[in-house]
């Protein structure tokens, strides 16, 4: 008998990575739900290479990418991701490639729920949370939509036809994450996945454009499960933290070492939390807190150093990793001060002797020496919550000079689960910066041409 190609009449029009996130929305994550989002925003930039390499825009080898200049269009998701990978030359790893598109997954998963809405497929709804945050859960009308493609993709296995390349590319892809039973299996996955082992491992290896990229989401995943996550997670129960997350209040407390990730936007810009977020949002602190912090601005220096009377907080910054930067514990200075002291933060001060009587002979001094010293007041309105591994959130609405902010800070001893939660938001016109960075901006805006 003759092997048919299969073409579901439904959703066609579906790009790899639009189908994806059709289908992801639909994976239960409750049992862990940091690998769970970790593999979902792999498999989806994994799909989007993938449609890049469909269309033409890239070529792949086992290591490599290669950006290439087709005239074929793209969908806005794609155009991102495209957009992101020209920025790191024209031949770019794999890894490389794969995690720089992670960083930016809550854009591109954005892009595509909205091109998915432009195709009258809507699978989330938005809902007020506080100021201009809203945030983003699963719609009801969207299982009717994931189950005709799930069906679709089903009856594809369960024959002998043989898919088309965007169907195969799914199918590997949702092997690779390890989600095809879950996805595809309704209750009784495993059952399921055990009958159909031997078709779906067919399918998949037809897939052979984004074959690379299948493997590459593969290994990076288990790099993740295997040397980070697991121990992030074994360290999180050793300390007594709640993996799932918890109401604020709790005796949380800055650790040695705390990462931070912060993100600000401009009033009256809205920003839709991720549908991974709405149980921890719904965790939330209700109280509002209210302070005016003056910040002791450093032109260069991306510590965070703020004065309250007569003393200087300095929350040094040890190391800054992309989008997120590692304070060490804070240092108390009171005056008058030994300059000395001041040193090992300011080293210009070390030729300083004796004793600075007030902040104000601070701030001489340091313009003496060639710092470029500011005061700046921040009015900052906020409420808190827990998240998993000791994540903690702050979500505010800041007023510096004469303009208004609403920001969200992410906080933890934990560099992986940071990442992986502050991924996962869609930016957009944002501003990622820690508050030096910031207030840079602010104070010292860019010089037109």
């Amino acid at each position: 008998m003759t092997q048919k190609t299969h073409h579901p009449e439904t959703h066609d029009e579906l790009s790899i990575a639009e189908s994806f996130v059709l289908l992801s929305l639909e994976w239960p994550v409750k049992v862990d739900p940091m690998i769970a989002w970790s593999d979902a925003d792999f498999g989806l930039v994994g799909a989007l290479l993938i449609d890049l390499s469909l269309s033409g825009w890239v070529d792949s080898d086992l290591k490599n990418l290669t950006l290439l200049e087709p005239k074929a269009s793209l969908e806005p998701a794609q155009a991102m991701a495209l957009a992101s990978l020209r920025r790191l030359g024209q031949t770019i790893s794999l890894d490389v490639a794969l995690n720089v598109l992670a960083d930016r997954v809550g854009d591109l998963r954005a892009a595509c729920l909205a091109s998915l809405a432009a195709k009258n497929i809507c699978l989330t709804t938005s809902s007020p949370l506080n100021w201009d945050f809203r945030q983003l859960t699963i719609s009801q009308a969207r299982g009717a939509e994931a189950a005709k493609l799930r069906h679709a993709l089903v009856g594809l296995i369960e024959s002998d036809e043989l898919p088309d390349p965007n169907q195969a590319a799914l199918i590997a892809l949702l092997h690779a994450c390890e989600i095809i039973g879950p996805v595809l299996g309704g209750k009784s996955y495993q059952h399921w996945l055990l009958a159909y082992n031997a078709r779906i491992d067919i399918i998949r290896r037809m897939e052979l454009v984004g074959h690379a990229v299948v493997t590459a989401v593969s290994e990076m995943r288990l790099r993740l499960r295997t040397y980070l996550l697991d121990a992030v997670k074994e360290q999180s129960v050793v300390a007594g933290d709640n993996p799932v997350g918890a109401s604020a209040g709790g005796a949380y407390q800055r650790s040695t070492t705390t990462w931070e990730w912060r993100a600000f936007w401009p009033e009256g810009q809205i920003v839709e939390l991720p549908v991974s977020w709405a149980e921890i949002t719904q965790n939330g602190d209700a109280n509002e807190e209210t302070n005016d912090d003056q910040y002791l601005f450093v032109h260069g220096k991306k510590d965070n150093i703020k004065i309250r009377g007569k003393n200087l907080k300095i929350k040094p910054v040890l190391e800054a990793f992309d989008e997120f930067i590692a304070f060490g514990p804070s240092a108390k200075f009171r005056f008058p001060e030994k300059a000395l002291l001041l040193s090992s933060f300011f080293p210009r001060l070390f030729e300083v002797r004796g004793k600075l009587r007030s902040i104000g002979e601070l701030l001489q001094v340091m313009t003496a020496t060639g710092y470029r010293p500011g005061k700046i007041t921040v009015s900052k309105v906020r409420q808190g919550a827990s998240m998993m591994f000791g994540v903690q959130i702050e979500f505010a609405r800041i007023q510096v000079l004469d303009k208004v902010y609403h920001s969200i800070s992410l906080e933890s001893p934990y560099l992986t689960p940071l990442r992986i939660l502050a991924r996962r938001v869609a930016v957009g016109k944002g501003q990622v910066a820690g508050y030096s960075d910031f207030l840079d901006h602010i104070l010292r805006p860019p010089v037109a041409d």
